[in-house]
């Protein structure tokens, strides 16, 4: 029974120190504890998760992708142009353009992605970093660095549409995701296969895995739930910006690694991630209450990936 309680201690350690932090956050800081606040941090953390659980995917499998902002980015002007140029779409129509976006250019993304990656055998960390330059770049070709901007109010649907006027549809839509994330990681063969190639890509082949068909999945899960996050942030502000996302590939890291993740692949799963998200929500939120400036927001991001990273060497060791 002590060495069951110790291991249940140290795997939800971070979710003890999620429940501790929001407590004191209610205590100690003012207005935190209100109901539009509350709200406000799921919607806030909405974007976030989303290109954190693809993120989950990709850092399994050891490897790593820095192109997620760009490509949220250009998944949002593509979403917003296609709007403006249908004139006047219904709700449904704006839904299948968001869901169009994110599958079709986010599997396009990740296939390219892990071509160079699975074929070429470039470095993840070279082959995203690249794609990131690229699609960013194209992202302020194709808009000439300008915001587009002028769709129906039915674009809003899911950024800023509330279920009952209370529950927000992008947090709908991240509960789902992640929900269906952590079933097929862990109730399902494949998602045992990417913690397979995680811990040994040579056992995982010997095993009879398709290593190259698992690295080209999480990729591609990656990228289209980079691009459902870009379309979230479009229907929110009502614009589709070249520099949409600009640094959330760190945050997304920066959570998948603070929620107990391994960076080095093979151990994890979607709790720590949810557990990294809310954190990372928490404390951004609890910095803006006390009026904090927002750059010591990112001095605080990257204490916090360092004590992540180095907490996981502690536990490898």
């Amino acid at each position: 029974m002590s060495r069951r309680m110790k291991h249940y201690l140290s795997e939800y350690a971070v979710g003890l120190f999620m429940v501790a932090l929001f407590i004191a956050c209610l205590f100690f800081i003012p207005k935190f504890a209100s109901a539009t606040n509350l709200l406000n941090i799921s919607t806030q953390v909405a974007i976030n998760g989303l290109i954190a659980t693809g993120m989950t995917f990709v850092i399994l499998t050891g490897g790593i992708d820095l192109s997620v902002g760009a490509v949220a980015a250009l998944a949002s002007i593509f979403a917003a142009d296609i709007c403006l140029k249908l004139g006047d779409p219904g709700v449904m129509a704006s839904l299948m353009v968001f869901l169009t976006v994110s599958l079709g250019f986010g599997t396009v993304c990740g296939l390219f992605t892990g071509v160079f990656i699975n074929r070429l055998n470039v470095p993840p960390f070279i082959a995203t970093l690249a794609t990131c330059n690229i699609c960013r770049g194209a992202a302020y070709l194709y808009t000439n660095a300008k915001p587009i901007h002028g769709m129906n109010d039915n674009f809003k649907i899911l950024g800023m549409t509330k279920i009952g006027g209370m529950i927000p549809v992008c947090v709908l839509l991240l509960t789902a995701v992640m929900a269906v994330a952590y079933i097929y990681l862990s109730r399902t063969c494949g998602g045992r296969c990417i913690f397979s190639v995680g811990s040994s890509e040579e056992v995982s082949k010997l095993c009879g895995i398709n290593v190259k068909k698992i690295k080209y999945t999480c990729y591609i899960i990656c990228a289209c739930l980079a691009s459902l996050a870009g379309c979230v942030y479009a229907s929110k502000l009502q614009a589709g910006q070249p520099q949409a996302c600009d640094g959330y590939e760190l945050n997304a890291i920066a959570a998948v690694a603070m929620g107990g993740n391994s960076m080095n692949g093979g151990k994890g799963g979607m709790i720590q991630t949810v557990f990294g998200v809310l954190i990372i929500g928490i404390i951004n939120n609890a910095l803006n209450l006390m009026g904090i400036n927002a750059y010591w927001q990112k001095v605080v991001l990257g204490i916090i990936i360092l004590i992540a990273v180095v907490s996981d060497t502690a536990r490898q060791k």
